[in-house]
């Protein structure tokens, strides 16, 4: 039985990763401005990457005055060439607290640097750890992976069956672009067809874009319109309804206005920002706006109603569609 020397012999190569002074190649990742400039032995490079057994060869490498070898990979961050060199070094590498994004970079690097071994280490956390994050991401990593011919694992995680096309994808049609219903029909009844990633649209915006309101706001706006009057005092925050008999002064369009709800219950002018260029008196709704902590509002006018503000939005949200 071998002794347990592996341990050692990988924190002996991270000292010299770390701290060796003889280094002989000068690697320059990432693009700039956000590049950076990192140093290794050439030795280990090769022996560790066929990649580099290739490009650090004497027909390939360029060395400059001082003895140097200089190499660029514009193409790999930083970030992601920083945990390639030391794993090639000592041999581990922390995936947990990585970033699904950083993780997918690792991956196409890994394979790119001919680094088998650890490109099948990602491919199984992603596809064991990761299993929300890559449904959530489906069309950034489809791109992704099906450009990569030693992810398979990966790519069968993304195909479902022709009968589960049949029935919970054909029925959208209707929703779906032609080209895209196309190329998905074809790969499923047309032996020897590969769908192609260009026909998937990019990932949609997750989370709130606004700079006024956040996630929190948006959950307490969407349990409002699911019915619920509960009110956090220390947002405060404030909900009314239409008066059923106003519901047609529910949100007035006006030509020389802002948004207006009511009859003068809340009324934004174009000039908001301006000293008394908005209204806010009850109208048609069931609660007056102006009620809640009006001696707090220091652009409150005398209690009569108007007031400026620096900025506001007005938006919808809109439930979503339950999942197949």
């Amino acid at each position: 039985m071998s002794p347990p020397f592996l341990t050692s012999l990988s924190n002996d190569f991270g000292h010299l990763l770390d701290e060796g002074d003889d280094y002989n190649v000068i690697v320059h990742a990432g693009e700039e401005p956000n590049d950076r400039t990192f140093l290794a032995h050439s030795v280990v490079l090769r022996a560790r990457s066929p990649y580099f057994r290739r490009a650090l060869s004497k027909e390939w490498a360029r060395t400059e005055k001082n003895g140097m070898i200089v190499f660029k990979k514009p193409n790999i961050s930083h970030s992601v060439f920083q945990i390639i060199l030391k794993y090639m070094y000592t041999g581990t590498i922390a995936l947990d607290f990585k970033e699904g994004t950083e993780l997918l970079k690792l991956l196409v690097a890994a394979d790119e640097l001919f680094l088998q071994e650890l490109h099948d280490h990602v491919q199984s956390h992603l596809l064991e750890c990761r299993e929300v994050w890559l449904c959530h991401n489906f069309a950034l990593v489809h791109r992704t992976v099906f450009q990569l011919e030693a992810s398979k694992e990966l790519q069968s995680f993304f195909r479902i069956s022709s009968a589960d096309f049949y029935n919970r994808v054909r029925p959208f049609k209707e929703i779906l672009q032609t080209e895209l219903f196309e190329a998905i029909e074809k790969f499923h009844f047309k032996a020897g067809n590969q769908l192609q990633s260009d026909n998937l649209l990019p990932a949609r915006f997750k989370g709130i874009k606004s700079t006024i309101i956040e996630e929190k706001h948006a959950s307490l706006i969407a349990s409002w319109i699911d019915g619920g009057d509960s009110v956090s005092s220390k947002d405060s925050n404030k909900i009314s309804r239409v008066i059923p008999r106003n519901a047609h002064y529910a949100v007035n369009d006006s030509q020389d206005r802002g948004p207006c709800f009511g009859d003068g219950d809340l009324w934004m002018n174009d000039m908001f920002n301006q000293p008394d260029s908005c209204t806010c008196n009850r109208d048609s709704y069931d609660q007056s706006i102006g009620d809640m902590n009006r001696d707090s509002w220091d652009s409150w006018t005398q209690r009569t109603g108007s007031f400026q503000v620096e900025d506001y939005e007005v938006f919808q949200v809109v439930k979503k569609r339950p999942r197949l």
